[in-house]
């Protein structure tokens, strides 16, 4: 759960924590906004899609 201390300016630019909030968006948690994960997912499809397997298991679980 986020905390009061978490809510950054939004003009930081490059922070990869923190709370921002935006007119259009509403919050958003910079921490799960990098992108990492549909990166992971991505590629984890690309490799099930490339394997000539039946089927394959994708996850985007980052550890």
């Amino acid at each position: 759960m986020s905390k009061r201390r978490d809510i950054i300016d939004g003009r930081e630019y490059g922070s990869p924590y923190g709370l921002i909030y935006t007119e259009v968006l509403g919050w958003i948690d910079l921490g799960h906004a990098q992108g990492k994960d549909i990166k992971k997912l991505l590629w984890n499809i690309n490799a099930g899609e490339s394997s000539g397997r039946e089927y394959y298991v994708a996850n985007c679980r980052i550890l």
